[in-house]
């Protein structure tokens, strides 16, 4: 906690607008212990759609439990009780009828 202490006694003592970039970097080096890179690669962040009232992303537990909720459709092109019906079955989805 000194330490911290007296390096922040020692940088406002000294006047930092006459230092120069390679001193300042050197300075950044040793406080953090780690090289600064030369070319940097992080890049800022995707820009955010925050217009609009957004939706909140579902998650699989209770998209199971609507798509439960749902009547069941008898299709007539593969007889069986399921949530599609004959104009999007899955069975005849290849050929034109």
């Amino acid at each position: 906690m000194l330490y911290l202490k007296d390096r922040r006694i020692a940088a406002s003592n000294k006047d930092t607008s006459c230092t120069s970039q390679s001193t300042k970097r050197r300075l950044l080096q040793n406080h953090l212990g780690a090289e600064v890179p030369d070319l940097v690669t992080i890049h800022p962040p995707a820009p955010v759609h925050n217009k609009g009232s957004g939706r909140r992303i579902k998650s699989a537990t209770e998209i199971a439990i609507e798509n439960s909720k749902k009547t069941l459709r008898l299709c007539r092109k593969c007889n069986q009780r399921m949530t599609h019906d004959s104009r999007n079955c899955d069975k005849f989805a290849g050929g034109a009828n």
